[in-house]
């Protein structure tokens, strides 16, 4: 009969501490806490310049996109410039007013950014890139952007 009330005794206290212990601490691994999401590092949006233009008479839409091609790649020989992406967005249904077209530069990084920046000089494949274009488009309005993924919560 001891043996009985002793076992009793020693189950009827693992019901009552076993919760008091979760009280007091409760991210044991029986019932982990709601981890945060890691934060971004800080390098981590993209930068974005994004361009409203115009196309002038007699320029066509594969004449641009041969034209932005070469940018680009006058653009990747910047140093920061390996992850440069273009994109030329051609409205499908829009008031676009003046503009023809968006132009959207995109860096995979500010420190990207910022070592093309630094690399941009009058000498550099980018800057008689653009020397050459005079007559062809006008890009009046731009704005420089961050870029931030946005993940699905959980």
């Amino acid at each position: 009969m001891r043996f009985r009330l002793r076992w009793l005794l020693a189950f009827a206290m693992l019901i009552v501490v076993t919760p008091l212990a979760y009280l007091a601490n409760p991210a044991t691994p029986a019932s982990p806490a709601p981890q945060a999401a890691p934060a971004a590092p800080a390098d981590a949006h993209r930068v974005m310049h994004i361009y409203e233009c115009e196309m002038d008479e007699g320029v066509t839409e594969q004449m641009l996109e041969a034209a932005v091609q070469d940018w680009l790649k006058a653009l990747r020989t910047l140093d920061g410039g390996e992850g440069i992406t273009i994109e030329i967005l051609w409205p499908m249904a829009a008031q676009m007013g003046d503009r023809d077209f968006t132009t959207v530069v995109t860096w995979p990084s500010f420190t990207a950014w910022g070592r093309s920046q630094d690399a941009y000089t009058d000498d550099s494949a980018a800057a008689k890139w653009e020397d050459l274009q005079g007559g062809k488009w006008n890009c009046p309005d731009s704005a420089l952007w961050e870029g931030v993924a946005i993940q699905p919560s959980k």
